[in-house]
């Protein structure tokens, strides 16, 4: 009797649990290329220019680079935005990695660039 009583309270135990369904959030937004802050800088397109970011990177940028949609030759200034993302903490923040035939590469870091005037984003001329 007390085996069958058990067998009973048992039974109806499991009917009466219910499976929790977990949601899935979607990746916390920290994770995000936006978690690394952009540096901005005004360049003067006649001169030969060079950049050094806050975490060292260096970039050189020959007069004459940049040219719009039109495929002109920008002769003013012109906004250029860098992202540096150097150290592996950058790199989980920002959600970051590198990946070829499905195998996650080590890196030394990465960059973001982009120019932009009065909105446009800019090309690099093929000579440059």
């Amino acid at each position: 009797m007390k085996n069958t009583f058990l067998i009973i309270l048992l039974f109806s135990f499991v009917i009466n649990c219910k499976e929790e369904k977990k949601q899935i959030s979607p990746v916390n937004p920290i994770l995000s290329k936006e978690a690394i802050e952009s540096m901005f800088f005004i360049i003067d397109c006649k001169l030969d220019t060079i950049l050094i970011g806050e975490k060292g990177t260096k970039i050189s940028i020959p007069h004459h680079s940049f040219i719009n949609s039109k495929g002109e030759i920008i002769n003013k200034n012109i906004q250029f935005e860098l992202k540096e993302c150097i150290n592996k903490v950058d790199m989980v923040l920002a959600n970051l990695h590198t990946v070829t035939n499905g195998k996650i590469l080590e890196s030394g870091g990465m960059v973001y660039l982009n120019a932009t005037q009065n909105g446009e984003k800019l090309s690099i001329a093929d000579d440059k």
